[in-house]
């Protein structure tokens, strides 16, 4: 799925994945510390397990996106954890709570111009010859 032109990733790529893993490692460590929280009897424990289980997905997939270089791959994965932001805000929203509220809604503001930035440096290539005509 990768094409030459993804080998290799501008700045502006590496500055979105960056953003957006160190964002999807935190919201690892937050899903680590709510299993460490909760004891196995606890009926949210199941959950907490779902929601780690995701998380740790989102990381993988980052791994994996650097390791393809894939510059779609890439948009993707940035794409979704600005709107898994966005939506914390809004939890966060819900519950009252301006930190919960507007840190997150900042950072997806953050990973959304990333995710710009990134999507203009993609390098253009020219159209093969027969497409010309």
């Amino acid at each position: 799925m990768s094409s030459r032109d993804d080998a290799r990733f501008t700045p502006a790529a590496w500055t979105a994945y960056g953003i957006s893993l160190v964002s999807a490692l935190v919201s690892l460590g937050f899903s680590t510390a709510a299993l460490g929280l909760i004891a196995k009897s606890d009926p949210t424990y199941t959950y907490v397990l779902f929601n780690l289980a995701r998380t740790l997905a989102l990381v993988l997939g980052f791994v994996l996106v650097a390791r393809a270089r894939s510059f779609p791959a890439l948009v993707l994965m940035v794409s979704l954890m600005a709107v898994v932001q966005l939506l914390d805000g809004v939890v966060g929203a819900i519950d009252s709570d301006p930190m919960k509220t507007y840190g997150p809604w900042a950072i997806a503001v953050i990973s959304f111009v990333a995710l710009s930035r990134l999507v203009r440096s993609r390098p253009r290539t020219e159209a093969p010859a027969a497409a010309k005509s």
